[in-house]
């Protein structure tokens, strides 16, 4: 596998100075700070300027180290990074008393009643793709303190050609009903290894693949150890982020139901097209292209 490896789950709360370097771009949060489901991400080059930061706003840390393993034509590419474990400060969490399931399909409407620390009800409406059974595990583990994120329910492919352009697509969303700009993304199968479902999807949309190997591997390939979620506020959808080496590989194969055009967005290209560009967009999209508009990245 591909991705960071922490000594600390993210329900210890630890905090990854990262910078990775591969295929001409560079991955690096110059003191950004991130939260993702109780993790903090700072990036830049000095673990002390990293601890005065966090150090500043949440008091005390403790360092580690942990590493980054990928792949590099066939040789491991390896980069230490600085851990820095968080201890936040206790709160009381509200507690979740029962989830009714509202209307299933393929996506499931369910009501979440929590006690409030105050002993008052709150009612949360949200959505979620697992099925009745499935999903109330999901939240008796977040309740043990388990990852809830597993591998991720999707996958997004930030995918950069050897001339460094991003593949991107234009797709016409339904809950929209627009043509929207995004990378190529798509569900997991079950049982499927993230990368290979990265590359299928890839494949699918836009008739890009992997640069490989002669042996097969891919020639760059990462994700995050932990996925991202992608709207928090509504649903439980979890992304594990891919970046890749990729290259024009064949025609895509869409399915009657999709409407998608796939084209390669040049570096020197992307602050023009942000200002120039009318559809919606996603906003991992936006993320990504506005870093490296204004050089945050390599």
């Amino acid at each position: 596998m591909y991705g960071i490896a922490s000594q600390w789950r993210p329900r210890a709360f630890s905090c990854l100075i990262i910078q990775f370097d591969a295929s001409n771009f560079q991955l690096m949060m110059h003191q950004i700070t991130i939260a993702v489901h109780g993790v903090i991400r700072v990036g830049g080059s000095s673990l002390s300027a990293a601890r005065a930061i966090i150090a500043s706003s949440h008091g005390r840390v403790a360092v580690g180290r942990s590493a980054f393993v990928g792949d590099n034509g066939g040789k491991a590419n390896r980069c230490e990074e600085a851990c820095v474990r968080m201890e936040f400060k206790g709160g009381e969490t509200p507690r979740l008393m029962k989830a009714d399931l509202l209307s299933p399909g393929w996506l499931n409407k369910f009501d979440l009643h929590f006690e409030l620390p105050d002993g008052s009800v709150h009612t949360y409406e949200t959505v979620s793709r697992k099925k009745d059974a499935v999903y109330r595990a999901a939240l008796d583990a977040a309740a043990a303190g388990e990852d809830v994120a597993g591998d991720g329910d999707a996958v997004c492919i930030v995918g950069v050609t050897r001339a460094g352009a991003f593949v991107l697509t234009r797709e016409f969303r339904c809950p929209v009903n627009a043509w929207t700009i995004a990378f190529p993304a798509g569900l997991v199968e079950p049982g499927e290894d993230i990368l290979e479902a990265a590359d299928r999807e890839l494949r699918e949309e836009t008739g890009y693949a992997f640069v490989r190997e002669a042996d097969g591997t891919p020639t760059r390939a990462f994700r995050f150890a932990h996925p991202g979620f992608s709207t928090l506020g509504v649903t439980d959808e979890s992304v594990a982020l891919v970046f890749a080496l990729v290259e024009k590989a064949g025609e895509p194969c869409t399915e009657p139901t999709e409407f998608i055009e796939a084209f390669e967005l040049a570096r020197a290209d992307i602050p023009s097209f942000l200002d120039a560009c009318a559809d919606p967009m996603c906003v991992r999209t936006q993320i990504v292209l506005g870093m490296t508009a204004f050089g945050l990245v390599g």
